[in-house]
């Protein structure tokens, strides 16, 4: 009997573990750009995501445990998964050509499992699929929810403040009290609390619990507490910051205070999944076990060979996206001669103070000038980047057309023809002054107007060798209605926009 076990061990090791690992290995090895931009926010504390590597250990650990199971449904190769795992590659290709990290990230996990179908079969694949999809709770992309969230907060908490005997304004998400405002910043929105619930109830349920019923009632339960969880701390520091006149050490420096409370959420879930599992198992009369019997086991893995020609099939289709990216990387831009020549009759002027101008991170030429005709002021805004990559792109969350500090926008954008061209139009406004914004991205010597397009015309890019990129943009002061404006703009359009096109194409080499 011993020998029979150590031999169906020895074979789980060969024909399930070995392929989970060694798969796992070889798509960080070439998607290692994707990874390493997961493995920046799982080790940064202060991330939403400071738990990822925890939960990316419990799920091989819970995989480790489900090992009989998952190896009495292994069928063997199957080439269909080849399909979707090319699609894949090719899909996370195009992402990483125009930067955009979530996509790439969101792919990892599926074409992990998509590689691990074309070895092991599709009821593998089907069976290990809670578990594979916890994955996607650390995958950074859960920050859709934190404007959501953060508003909730301010919703309860002000509930609670009018509940309360205790004297505090509530304006926007700031609490004004007599000793001090408290501000419910995004970082307060509780959504560490929120993902760390799904993530915790998906490993407990896949761990100890059988039945789709169960598992949802503990995911319902983990993300309540959880939500509570972080509106009792928000809670709980304005009441601290108004008792203590804003001089507890907690008002400032609070990121290990809600951990603390969230222990006892942590233990709920522990005692439920237990209180859980011992319902199914009275429900269904019996004590089942997640084992299959040695002889399932064997049966399912006997005879299940991967040829060689398998492997490299396998192995040509996982790189064929990060092969190409190889392929397709471009050198690096060289800024040549990026001057805006001088227009006739227009004065070049520096901006006035608190003059409004767009923000971008990292780009690699700016030009910011007032240009004045016959009394008429118009600002002129270009902003380059010689060759995008990540952390050095057009479109990006880190820049900003309005800043939203001094100046905000009023109302919609709108696409304004001019000529036989076409602009985006803003109105902005920083309390007490407006101005009227007509903007459009230059990409690859193309003129765009929205951020998708910017993005789809940088694939393009690519392939014809252009990997320029530019923000250009004119605009002009008015009054609270604006009127004449367009006008305005529209006048001094065909010779700003010609001078601003023609910088931004060819200053680069």
């Amino acid at each position: 009997m011993e020998k029979e076990q150590k031999y169906v061990q020895g074979m789980l090791g060969r024909k399930l573990v070995s392929p989970i690992v060694l798969v796992a290995v070889t798509i960080v090895a070439l998607y290692f750009p994707t990874f390493e931009s997961l493995h920046r926010k799982w080790v940064a504390w202060s991330e939403f995501y400071a738990h990822g590597y925890i939960i990316v250990v419990a799920i091989f650990y819970v995989l480790w445990e489900q090992r009989w199971r998952l190896g009495g449904v292994i069928t063997g190769p199957n080439r269909l998964w080849l399909l979707p795992l090319a699609g894949m590659s090719f899909v996370w290709l195009m992402a990483y050509v125009i930067q955009v990290m979530v996509v790439q990230q969101l792919l990892l996990p599926a074409i992990y499992v998509c590689a691990l179908g074309a070895i092991l079969g599709s009821r593998f694949v089907w069976v290990s699929a809670p578990v594979m999809v916890v994955f996607y709770t650390v995958i950074p992309f859960w920050e859709i929810l934190n404007s959501t969230l953060q508003d909730l907060t301010v919703w309860v908490n002000s509930h609670l403040i009018a509940l309360s005997n205790i004297t505090a304004l509530l304006e926007g998400n700031r609490i004004v009290m007599p000793s001090g405002v408290i501000e419910i910043a995004s970082g307060c929105s509780g959504l560490s609390y929120f993902v760390v619930s799904i993530s915790l109830a998906a490993i407990y349920g896949n761990l100890d619990l059988r039945s789709a019923r169960s598992r949802l009632i503990l995911l319902a339960v983990a993300i309540t507490l959880g939500l509570l969880t972080n509106w009792v701390r928000v809670f709980a520091l304005i009441l601290i910051g108004y008792f203590s006149e804003m001089q507890s050490s907690l008002v400032t420096d609070h990121l290990m205070f809600g951990w603390y409370i969230y222990l006892a959420v942590v233990l709920s879930l522990i005692v439920l999944t237990h209180f859980l599992k011992k319902n199914e198992l009275k429900r269904l009369g019996v004590a089942e076990q997640w084992t299959a019997e040695n002889k399932d086991v064997v049966s399912a893995l006997s005879g299940q060979r991967l040829s060689v020609g398998h492997i490299l099939m396998l192995g040509i289709t996982l790189s064929v996206g990060p092969f190409l990216a190889l392929v397709l990387q471009q050198s690096e831009g060289a800024i040549s001669d990026h001057t805006v020549e001088d227009v006739r009759g227009w004065t070049l002027l520096p901006l006035k103070p608190r003059q409004w101008y767009p923000v971008f991170v990292s780009a690699d030429w700016q030009y910011h000038q007032n240009a004045e005709s016959r009394g008429q002021f118009v600002s002129m805004h270009g902003i380059a980047y010689a060759r995008q990559s990540q952390g050095r792109e057009l479109i990006s969350t880190r820049n900003k057309i309005v800043d939203g500090d001094v100046w905000r926008i009023v109302g919609d954008s709108e696409v304004v023809p001019v000529g036989g061209d076409s602009v985006k139009q803003l109105q902005i406004s920083n309390g007490s002054q407006k101005r009227v914004v007509w903007y459009w991205y230059r990409v690859g010597g193309v003129t765009v107007l929205t951020d998708i397009n910017a993005k789809l015309q940088q694939i393009r890019g690519v392939f014809v060798g252009r990997s320029e990129a530019a923000f250009v943009a004119l605009s002009v002061a008015c009054d609270r209605t604006c009127e004449g404006v367009e006008e305005s703009l529209s006048s001094a359009y065909p010779e700003l926009s010609v001078i601003l096109n023609h910088a931004v194409d060819s200053g680069f080499e």
